[in-house]
C-alpha cells in the first residue's frame, strides 16, 4: 500500500489543497537521510565486510521517491594524505567505487557542504564531484553549485550550505540570504540542505542561539533555518549533530532540524547516535507540506541501516519536536507519520 495513502487510513486528514494538487500531478515526493560515510580506506581500518548490502533495507524507499538526497560525509580517493592531524582530527575517504553502491540504492543528490568534504583539500572536493558525476548523483557544496531535477513539470532545486567556507556558510549568512533569495524565484520547489549544530549524543534539542562545537561557531540553526524560509526556501534538512532533532512547520514549510547519521561506518552508534531516520515528505507545487513519514532505521556496526520495529527514531522526532516547537510541531501517528497540525493545516 503507497504510505501516504496508509496515512489516510490511520486518520490524518487531508485538506482539499491536497487533493486538488495530487489530482493535478502537481506534487513532489523527497526522501532524505542525514550523513552517509560507507567506509573509509584513510587510517584506521573503517572497510565494512560487504559495502553492497549496507544500503539494501533502505533501497527500496530511496527508489520510490521522486527525489532521495543525503549529506555525503567524506571523500572519494585512494591516495594521498590529508591535511587533518591530531588526536581529535578525523579524516574520511571512500572507496570511489562506493558511489556506485549509493546510486543503485536510490540516491539522486548528495550534500558536500559540511566539515569532511575537505578533508583532502580542493583536490580531494574536485575528485568526489567526478566520482558522483560519473555515478549520475548530482550534487552542491560550499563553494556553489545547484542541483535541479524536474519532477511531474516542475523544477526542484537543491542548494548545500555549512558553518564553512564564504559564501554559504550560516554563521556569516549575509552572501547566503542574498543567494537563496535570488535564486528560489527560480525553481518551484526550493530545498535549502545545512551542516550546522553541535555533535553528540547530548544534543538532540534544537536551541535558538549559536551553538559551539571544539571552539567552532557551529551556527543559530532555528534562526537560519526560519530566515531561509522567509527568503523563500520549501524544505530545509540540516545534519550535523549525529542525532536526530526535532522538526517544525514554519509558515506552511517543513525544517528538519537534524536527520542525524544514517548509514556511518566505524562512527559510534549507541543510543540516539544509532537512530537512523528517513524523511519522506510530500510537497505541493507551491512547496508547501502536504504529509510525509519518518521511516525508523538503527544502524547495526558494520551492517548499515536496518529496520526498527519499535520506531524509535520516529518516537524520538516526534516528542523532540513537541518539547522544541509545541504549536509548530507537526501531527504524528504511532509508527511515523506525520502531517501539519490542525491549526497549521492549509485551508
Amino acid at each position: 500500500m503507497p504510505i501516504f495513502a496508509r496515512l489516510l487510513i490511520l486518520g490524518l486528514t487531508v485538506t482539499s489543497t491536497w487533493a486538488v494538487a495530487q489530482a493535478a500531478g502537481r506534487t513532489v515526493v523527497i526522501g532524505a537521510v542525514g550523513d552517509v560515510m560507507m567506509g573509509s580506506n584513510y587510517g584506521p581500518g573503517r572497510i565494512p565486510k560487504d559495502p553492497r548490502s549496507l544500503l539494501s533495507s533502505a533501497s527500496p524507499i530511496l527508489q520510490a521517491v521522486d527525489i532521495a538526497f543525503g549529506n555525503f560525509e567524506g571523500t572519494y580517493g585512494t591516495e594521498g594524505e590529508s591535511a587533518k592531524h591530531g588526536e581529535n582530527s578525523y579524516a574520511f575517504r571512500s572507496p570511489p567505487e562506493y558511489a556506485g553502491y549509493l546510486g543503485a540504492a536510490g540516491f539522486d543528490v548528495m550534500s558536500l557542504a559540511n566539515n569532511h568534504a575537505m578533508d583532502f583539500g580542493a583536490e580531494g572536493l574536485k575528485q568526489t564531484k567526478a566520482v558522483l558525476d560519473r555515478e549520475s548523483i548530482d550534487h552542491s557544496d560550499r563553494y556553489g553549485g545547484i542541483a535541479v531535477f524536474s519532477v511531474n513539470g516542475l523544477k526542484v532545486a537543491f542548494l548545500a550550505a555549512s558553518t564553512y567556507g564564504r559564501d554559504r556558510n550560516i554563521t556569516r549568512p549575509e552572501k547566503l540570504f542574498a543567494e537563496i533569495k535570488a535564486e528560489a524565484i527560480k525553481y518551484d520547489i526550493f530545498v535549502v540542505s545545512v551542516h550546522a549544530g553541535a555533535e553528540g549524543s547530548d544534543k538532540t534539542h534544537t536551541p535558538n542561539h549559536e551553538e559551539e562545537m571544539a571552539g567552532e561557531n557551529r551556527g543559530n540553526v532555528i534562526a537560519f533555518g526560519r530566515t531561509a524560509v522567509d527568503l523563500g526556501a520549501d524544505l530545509i534538512l540540516m545534519h550535523g549533530p549525529h542525532v536526530p532533532r526535532g522538526m517544525e512547520i514554519y509558515r506552511d514549510r517543513l525544517i528538519a532540524y537534524s536527520l542525524g547519521n544514517f548509514c556511518t561506518v566505524g562512527f559510534a552508534l549507541s543510543g540516539p547516535l544509532g537512530y537512523a531516520p528517513l524523511l519522506q515528505v510530500e510537497l505541493d507545487d507551491q512547496g508547501r507540506l502536504l504529509q510525509g513519514m519518518i521511516h525508523s532505521f538503527v544502524q547495526k556496526s558494520g551492517k548499515g541501516p536496518q529496520p526498527d520495529p519499535s520506531f524509535r527514531a520516529a518516537k524520538l522526532i516526534q516528542s523532540l519536536s513537541r518539547s522544541d516547537f509545541r504549536s509548530n510541531a507537526p501531527d504524528f501517528d504511532e509508527s511515523g507519520g506525520f502531517a501539519p497540525a490542525a491549526t497549521n493545516r492549509l485551508n
